[in-house]
């Protein structure tokens, strides 16, 4: 404390100061005291010295680190924060620092650094102001000017402040004049404003006109109701000026409704130019194969849409109807113009859609305002109905509008079918005059000019059997009129489907209007269903029934008529008193046209309609539309509900038979029109499902069957029904008779018929069986009378014995058995067969016995014969077709897959026929579908066919033997072989014969197959050959010469069956029967000497040749008496000894 009194100086101050110097002088001294040895402070300053040269390097490597240059004044502001950072801390004190400056110790601070940083800072300081000096002279220009312009400012705004202070003072005193002033101001912007809005609606018609013109009806719907709303104010009903005016857009409202209610039909009913790519016309041949009803219809343009993605929709209504969902419910667009509305005073392009609007009006908001602008609002039909609807209900106007939408349904459904049958007939016309009268026949091809039948084209033998038809059927009118019927039919219902289209946007979007909160309607409706579409179908269907009736049902051929009821004149002059049928008229105008009428009091008719919008507007409706295909007449509107029972004009004359070519597309449109109604509304198909199923019930199948029964009739009843079709050779390899080809014609037809009617295919699978079992029995009689004696009751089976030979024998049980063994042996197993053709012989001849056959047994001519191989050959070839088109149905009475696998295969199969089986069905294959039941009963007539075919071969092959038979038995009986001379030709008989076999051979060679003949002619020269021995018996005598002649003989039938290709040489070589008639040289004794050492001959053949040998006849030598015999008796008798031995 005395070293602190005694150093200070006289001129100090501040007594804290020196209290500062004070205790930094004590903190030193303390310090001081805690330093202990002079090694331990020389240590501490090594230490510090090593701790600077750190600092100094790391220092360094900043500095290069972060770019800063050394002596400049940043780098110097950094040495200046890191290592004195007291000296810029705002509380700095200098004595601590200036005390540690002059502390030597290692406690102290380094004085050196001190001065060099104080150094580097003044040279960076010097630099830096002798770099900016310049700019620091300005500087002080610059903040003498700106402390002068704020001194100004400054009184400026006291001048004003004060200023403002008077002001208020004056302005709070009261002026009268200023009063009058306000209010004669307000009263002329009152005035203003009513020019304003009086100027506006000067501007309104014309702005109106060219908005309709333009048809952009949405926008003067809205600018009318707000132009209505201006002219109805109270201050607007005081100026007279706007009288006219206001009557005027009354007037107006009455007639754009009308035009509203009048372009909504344009659209509803493809009135309009625009509508035509919603519809897409018949193309030649329109078909539908790969799925139930219909995939190749053509699909409109409009439906066409393709997106920015190259993504494609189904259908335009259904991309309509997303869009619309996606938008809020009460968004009106009365709200969305408003604005504009507003603003449009003087031009007409004000009211341009603006880029909020732009979604509203079209259906896909990615298509800019400009294209919008520059389409016709017409081109979207569907968002032009919407902005119609939209329209309408800003008018207030829409239920009534709807009302009228559904009254006129009837005449407008009724005018589009009547549009569409003239367009219709038309092409028709136009199609007739370029092409001819016969133009329009299509793919098919007559198979002649005298069949009855005709073909698809195709490719194959096989494929044109299954494209076989019968023409009566096919074919009952020109295929012209079948085309035009199609064109009218798959036109028409496309045009149905856009209506339909039509009414569900309509019913959308009106129902979507309705649930809007500030909806309101002049008729006071309430907002719940304002389009009932199930009303609008019910009228639709009714339309369509009645134009399938007039093409399905034939007055002519019905007992009471549907489409002209008139009452006939037996029940109008029927005697008694009789309740008049008001269901039916006295009489009708048959010779009235109704477009000449319309024509003739068109002129009336547009004058009474004239007059009457000018006495009671709103009263008439008249069409505006341009382009409209029909005018719509004020009377014409009075037969609205006598439409629907008007009929329409016939191009065609109506066939029940039709039904084939509406059904597709009948079904097609009804599909569609399932998918165009919401699945939430009770709206079906089945009325007109049902007007289809109840008419190919009470009338389509009974006319079928009617039809069916007279064409099978008139079929089978033929004279030439019976003979060889001309036309065979395009069918089969082998000939087929006309009765067969017409039958599977027939059935063909029926089967085709079954796959464009999709219901009832039990009664058409019904109706086939019972021609192919009416069939059977006039195959039966057709048997019966090419193999029987006398002539025989059609239907009724012959009596055994009046059956000629051949047919008896084929019937026999005990040679059928055998036939059918000798028919199903291997060709190679020659022995087999060898054994059952010695088993038929051997059956043969001992049912003849001892009576011969005659000539009247056998068939008689050959054409007989090839009557029966054309039968046989004609019902082979209906079973396989019959085979080849059953197919089990998929009904729950059908069998199973492992069902259907047996019946397929019957255990009883006929050894002529092939094996049936089942195959797939294949879409486009022909095929006859049939329940268990009738499939089992199928079965059970081609079984039956199999056995009357096996039959009629049977009775082939047991003719020709027959023949031979009494060929060798007459020849062998009535000649005589003991000529005087020798004969060089062989006897008339064997040349008969020949003739005969070689006969059977040509006809069985055009009408039979190969294996077929193979079977008729197997073992014929083993049985000419056993009867030339077993016959010898009938020769009364013979000598040398008559046993040549019979060699002779024996060669030339060797000759005659080698002839037939189908008989093996090496079994006609007759070698047995030469060795056998050889015996007749050796003698007696000879011959008993070869049987002693070569037996080679029965008893009786050795008896017969030892009676010819003798000179006695074989037939009296058993009735020889006893010692009359000489030397035959002593032989034959040794001949027994020899053979019992």
């Amino acid at each position: 404390m005395d070293y602190a009194s005694s150093q200070a100086s006289p001129g100090v101050e501040s007594p804290k100061a020196l209290s500062a110097v004070v205790a930094a002088f004590q903190q030193n001294s303390r310090r001081k005291n805690t330093v202990g040895s002079d090694g331990l402070a020389n240590d501490r300053e090594i230490e510090r010295q090593q701790e600077k040269e750190r600092r100094q390097k790391a220092l360094k490597r900043d500095r290069k680190a972060t770019g800063l240059v050394t002596g400049g004044i940043d780098a110097v502001l950094g040495d200046v924060q890191k290592d004195w950072e007291e000296l810029v801390d705002e509380e700095f004190n200098a004595v601590p620092l200036s005390l540690a400056l002059l502390d030597s110790s290692s406690a102290g601070r380094d004085m050196e650094s001190f001065h060099y940083t104080k150094r580097m800072l003044e040279k960076t300081l010097k630099g830096s102001v002798d770099e900016h000096y310049q700019a620091f002279a300005n500087a002080v220009g610059h903040h003498a000017n700106l402390l002068a312009g704020l001194t100004k400012a400054q009184g400026e705004l006291t001048e004003a402040r004060s200023q403002l202070v008077e002001a208020r003072d004056a302005l709070g005193n009261k002026h009268a004049d200023l009063v009058q002033l306000w209010s004669r101001g307000q009263t002329l912007d009152e005035m203003m404003r009513l020019l304003d809005e009086i100027e506006r609606l000067k501007n309104v018609p014309d702005l109106l006109e060219s908005l309709i013109s333009e048809k952009r009806l949405l926008q003067a719907a809205i600018l009318l109701v707000k132009s209505m709303k201006t002219i109805s104010k109270q201050d607007m009903l005081d100026i007279g000026a706007v009288a006219d005016l206001r009557a005027y857009l009354i007037t107006q409202e009455s007639s754009l409704r009308d035009i509203l209610i009048e372009e909504l039909h344009s659209h509803l009913y493809l009135k309009s130019f625009w509508c035509e790519r919603r519809w897409a016309p018949y193309t030649p041949n329109q078909t539908s194969r790969k799925s139930r009803y219909n995939t190749n219809v053509p699909i409109p343009e409009f439906d066409k849409v393709v997106h920015a993605d190259g993504s494609k929709s189904s259908s335009r209504m259904e991309l309509f109807l997303n869009h619309l969902t996606l938008r809020p419910t009460n968004e009106s667009p009365a709200e969305l113009y408003s604005s504009i509305v507003e603003t449009s005073t003087t031009k007409a392009s004000s009211l341009a859609p603006s880029s909020s609007t732009t979604s509203y009006l079209t259906m896909d908001p990615t298509i800019s305002v400009a294209e919008v602008d520059s389409t016709n609002p017409e081109s979207d039909s569907f968002t032009y109905i919407e902005t119609l609807l939209e329209a309408l209900s800003v008018l207030g106007k829409l239920v009534g509008a709807l009302d009228a939408v559904i009254q006129r349904m009837p005449h407008e459904i009724f005018a589009l079918i009547e549009s569409t049958i003239e367009e219709v007939s038309d092409r028709s016309e136009f199609i007739r005059s370029t092409r001819g009268p016969e133009a329009g026949l299509g793919k098919s091809l007559a198979a002649s000019s005298t069949s009855s039948y005709i073909f698809v084209e195709r490719a194959s033998t096989e494929e044109l059997v299954a494209s076989l038809r019968l023409m009566a059927l096919e074919a009952s009118a020109k295929e012209s009129d079948r085309e035009t019927l199609r064109d009218l039919f798959w036109s028409l219902f496309s045009k149905l489907d856009a209506v339909v289209q039509g009414f569900r946007v309509t019913y959308e979007v009106s129902n979507r209007i309705g649930k809007r909160r500030d909806f309101k309607d002049t008729s006071g409706a309430k907002p719940s269903s304002l389009f009932p579409l199930t009303d609008i179908w019910a009228t639709m269907s009714s339309e369509v029934t009645v134009l399938l009736r007039d093409y399905l049902r034939d007055d002519d051929q019905l007992a009471i008529s549907g489409r002209n009821p008139i009452a006939s004149i037996n029940e109008v002059l029927r005697s008694g008193i009789r309740i008049q049928d008001k269901s039916k008229s006295t009489y009708r105008f048959a010779d009235t046209d109704s477009k000449v009428s319309a024509k003739l009091l068109k002129k009336q008719d547009e004058e009474l309609s004239k007059v009457l919008k000018e006495t009671v507007p709103g009263l008439i409706t008249s069409t505006v539309t341009d382009g409209s295909n029909q005018a719509t007449s004020g009377s014409a509107a009075l037969l609205d509900d006598r439409a629907g029972a008007q009929h329409h004009r016939s191009l065609i004359h109506p066939d029940a038979l039709h039904v084939t070519v509406l059904f597709q597309p009948t079904f097609a449109w009804l599909d569609r029109v399932n998918s165009r109604f919401p699945s939430t509304l009770a709206v079906s198909t089945a009325d007109a499902q049902a007007l289809l199923d109840d008419f190919v019930l009470d009338v389509y199948l009974p006319q079928l069957e009617e039809k069916v029964q007279s064409l099978f009739q008139d079929t089978v009843s033929a004279h030439d029904a019976f003979l060889e079709d001309p036309g065979w050779s395009t069918l089969s390899a082998t000939p087929l008779i006309k009765a067969i080809t017409s039958l599977v014609a027939l059935v063909n037809s029926i089967c085709a018929m079954m796959r464009v009617t999709p219901f009832h295919h039990e009664n058409y699978s019904r109706l086939i069986l019972g021609v192919i079992m009416q069939f059977y029995s006039k195959c039966s009689d057709r048997f019966q009378a090419l193999t029987t004696r006398t002539a025989t009751v059609p239907g009724v089976m012959a009596e055994a014995s009046n059956f000629l030979t051949p047919a008896a024998w084929a019937q026999r049980q005990d040679l059928v058995k055998c036939l059918v063994s000798l028919n199903t042996a291997k060709p190679s197993d020659h022995e087999a067969r060898k054994a059952f053709c010695q088993e038929e012989t051997h059956l043969e001849l001992s049912t003849l016995g001892i009576n011969p056959l005659e000539a009247s047994d056998t068939l008689g001519s050959i054409r007989s014969l090839s009557s029966l191989a054309n039968l046989f050959q004609s019902l082979v070839w209906f079973t396989e077709r019959l085979a080849s088109l059953r197919t089990v149905s998929d009904d729950p009475e059908s069998p199973t897959e492992e069902s259907s696998a047996a019946l397929a295969s019957p255990s009883i199969q006929s050894p002529l026929m092939p094996k049936f089986s089942s195959p797939a069905i294949l879409s486009d294959e022909l095929k006859l579908p049939l329940s268990r039941s009738m499939f089992l009963r199928l079965e059970s007539l081609l079984q039956i066919y199999s056995q009357l075919a096996d039959i009629v071969l049977f009775t082939i092959r047991a003719d020709i033997r027959c023949r031979a038979i009494y060929a060798l038995q007459r020849g062998l009986r009535e000649n005589l072989f003991t000529p005087d001379q020798e004969a060089l030709d062989p006897d008339v008989f064997i040349t008969e014969l020949n003739n005969d076999l070689a006969a059977c051979d040509e006809a069985t060679a055009e009408t039979l197959g190969y294996r077929e003949r193979c079977f008729v002619f197997a073992g014929l020269p083993a049985l000419v050959e056993h009867l030339l021995m077993s016959e010898a018996k009938q020769i009364s005598a013979a000598n040398a010469l008559g046993i040549s002649k019979m060699m002779r003989n024996i060669t030339a039938l060797r000759q005659g069956l080698k002839a037939i290709d189908v008989i093996d040489s090496s079994e006609a070589d007759f070698k047995t029967a030469k060795d056998y008639y050889g015996l007749f040289g050796l003698g007696a004794t000879g011959l008993l000497g070869l049987v002693k050492t070569q037996p080679q001959f029965t008893f009786e053949e050795y008896k017969v040749m030892l009676s010819l040998q003798s000179g006695v006849a074989p037939s009296k030598a058993d009735d020889l008496p006893a010692g009359d015999g000489g030397d035959f008796a002593l032989n034959l008798l040794e001949l027994q000894t020899i053979c019992v031995d």
